[in-house]
């Protein structure tokens, strides 16, 4: 899983701590007991909050502050780094679906144009319709064949294109 995956490659202690709680809160935190940690640049006995940041079972990373206030860490300020985690992991969710939306976009495009490409090496007059009878595209013998220009007809009914007696 993707848990187990975690503990096994990180080498901090309270991140695999944190995996298990939403905040957690290191009251002394120094060189020695966390020597692996990003938040550990400095000599002197600091306090830290860690948390994970996760969406829908996902996991991003970890996100963790740390003081050298004397003070213990107060609930509202638990509540204030556990929102700010909550509002990033809503965010970095949100950039994954945009990011695999613009590339299923893409995809769909690439699609379009190889389906265009085929259906223009097609040397019969080929077109297609809408359910009300509207132009939604046509290949290069199609619009050959009757003077149209493939952009201009979409959209567009016979009746459109046509004098009325001969698009009955």
């Amino acid at each position: 899983s993707q848990r187990e995956t975690i503990k096994k490659n990180n080498k901090m202690k309270c991140c695999e701590k944190a995996l298990a709680k939403e905040v957690v809160i290191i009251d002394s935190m120094n060189s020695e007991t966390c020597k692996d940690c990003s938040l550990n640049h400095c000599n002197s006995p600091r306090k830290k909050m860690i948390a994970h940041l996760s969406y829908e079972n996902k996991i991003f990373g970890f996100i963790g502050i740390s003081s050298d206030h004397d003070n213990t860490i107060t609930k509202e300020e638990r509540t204030l780094f556990s929102d700010v985690a909550d509002n990033l992991c809503f965010a970095l969710h949100s950039l994954k679906i945009d990011t695999q939306r613009h590339r299923a976009v893409e995809v769909i495009k690439e699609n379009v144009h190889f389906l265009q490409v085929l259906i223009d090496a097609l040397p019969i007059p080929l077109y297609y319709k809408d359910t009300k009878g509207r132009y939604m595209g046509c290949n290069d013998a199609y619009a050959d064949y009757f003077g149209f220009d493939k952009d201009k007809i979409r959209g567009k009914t016979i009746f459109n294109l046509a004098s009325k007696p001969e698009a009955q």
